[in-house]
């Protein structure tokens, strides 16, 4: 079974840039632009990875961070923040599996989507 995997992204180009790249791997990508999409996937499904952009217009991905680390049924779903602003690093730094600064390269969002699902 592929590793079930959200991609919250503001930015419409590299939202379709990392879910083509993830798909390509195998991997089954859900694409999320804000919060309440990801709220919303995260209904019906338990991720095996999120790749959460933390600042988006309007909103933070904090409260889905937290949302997730105070509920037990995602205790196994890794967490990668990437955002183009390190100062939420110190807010979040420890909840979550990874910390990307943009700009990534896709290189290293593969790399870090195959170590943290591998089983």
């Amino acid at each position: 079974m592929s590793p079930k995997v959200i991609v919250v992204e503001d930015n419409s180009d590299l939202l379709f840039l990392y879910k083509t790249a993830l798909e390509g791997k195998g991997f089954e990508v859900h694409a999320a632009h804000n919060v309440a999409q990801v709220m919303a996937l995260i209904e019906s499904m338990i991720p095996d990875l999120i790749f959460l952009d933390i600042e988006m217009p309007g909103e933070t991905g904090v409260g889905v961070v937290d949302h997730l680390r105070d509920d037990p049924q995602f205790a196994s779903t890794r967490i990668v923040v990437v955002t183009a602003n390190d100062r939420w690093r110190e807010r979040v730094g420890d909840k979550v599996d990874a910390f990307l600064v943009k700009p990534i390269g896709i290189a290293q969002l593969m790399a870090l989507a195959d170590q943290l699902t591998q089983g």
